[in-house]
């Protein structure tokens, strides 16, 4: 009888199990092999998951089902203002959780991945604790928006995110946040024609050249106006986002410009408001956020006295009055001024306030 050495019998083993591996692989089809690395793509997220939990000294912050500014706006502001407040003003670290997260709109993530990004630069993380951290939405949708705008990259969360299949795909292609603190022509004509090459979208060269100079100007009226005033948070010096996303079978696209100063009504000169008050251009004695938007193109003066924010309002209006169908929305503080190709005008005011202006422009071609 042969005995073997213990180095002996731990290398056989090895060669046993490395030849039914091979054995094991080759038998799989193609189909087979594909669905065992979905499968472990997908174990592989949970564990991370259920490792990313929230420390006992960070604070939790639930976050809403829907997160939206359209169909779910005071949850979703409660909740940016909840993550504004805690990090920046309270200086505690925190945890948001998105396990219940089923949608998440373009708009509302720019929204939220500004004020992470605001919160990560000016609170540093000590004893080793980033001020925001969070885990994934259990809903993949929702993790492919934010995956595609870049939400992960910015939370330092590896992705993880399984490839939808045909019916989880809703063909809308989001683009990455940008942010700027000055006017970047050539970055921001990068940006516009990227977008419009997504789709066959067919602008005429003077709409093409009014929305990019509706951008531009959304972006230097951020820069030249919204900081000047100091805000009830810090803030990032003259730091504006972009961002975008195609609906490519509905043939829809958006552009959004967002800032976090102070809001254009309180940007625009207080003797000009005081005229309009005393002509009646206004419901009540102290005018809403929304009416103020509304009247900040007629106004064409900022509180420094200099031609600005109004018109920066006139600009973006002109670009959507050259298409068929368009529209323009304005949310600046607690009001949104929505403007259409029609001509139509509306005006809402909401409790919460955005801490800034987020400008969209919605374009649409039969």
């Amino acid at each position: 009888m042969k005995f073997f050495t213990k180095d002996e019998m731990a290398k056989s083993e090895r060669l046993r199990l490395k030849q039914e591996r091979k054995g094991f692989l080759r038998k799989l089809t193609v189909e087979e092999h594909e669905n065992l690395k979905n499968q472990l793509i997908l174990r592989s997220h949970h564990q991370i998951s259920a490792s990313l939990v929230p420390q006992k000294n960070r604070v939790s912050i639930e976050l809403p089902k829907e997160i939206s500014l359209a169909n779910n706006y005071e949850p979703t502001i409660k909740f940016i203002n909840q993550l504004r407040n805690t990090v920046l003003t309270k200086r505690l670290p925190v945890f948001l959780h998105f396990d219940n997260v089923a949608s998440v709109s373009p708009a509302a993530a720019l929204l939220m991945t500004a004020e992470i990004y605001r919160c990560r630069n000016l609170r540093p993380g000590r004893a080793g604790l980033v001020p925001v951290n969070g885990n994934w939405p259990s809903d993949k949708k929702a993790r492919k928006v934010l995956s595609d705008m870049g939400f992960y990259k910015l939370m330092q969360l590896p992705n993880n995110l399984s490839v939808l299949n045909a019916k989880e795909m809703d063909n809308t292609i989001h683009l990455g946040f940008a942010t700027f603190n000055h006017v970047d022509a050539e970055q921001i004509a990068f940006f516009h024609h990227n977008l419009l090459e997504k789709i066959d979208f067919n602008l005429t060269n003077m709409e093409s050249k009014r929305l990019q100079g509706a951008i531009i100007e959304a972006i230097g009226n951020a820069s030249e106006h919204a900081y000047k005033i100091k805000t009830e948070h810090q803030f990032l010096s003259n730091r504006s986002w972009i961002s975008g996303y195609v609906d490519v079978p509905n043939k829809e696209l958006m552009f959004m410009v967002l800032d976090q100063g102070v809001g254009i009504p309180k940007t625009l000169d207080p003797t000009l408001i005081e005229r309009a008050l005393s002509i009646g251009k206004f419901r009540g004695s102290t005018p809403t956020d929304s009416e103020l938007i509304e009247r900040a193109a007629e106004f064409r003066r900022t509180s420094t006295g200099n031609s600005g924010r109004g018109k920066g309002v006139e600009t973006m209006k002109r670009f959507i009055r050259t298409i068929d169908d368009g529209e323009l929305k304005i949310f600046s503080n607690r009001g949104l001024y929505r403007y259409s190709s029609a001509g139509a005008e509306t005006r809402d005011d909401h409790d919460g306030s955005i801490g800034g202006t987020l400008v969209q422009w919605r374009l649409h071609q039969q």
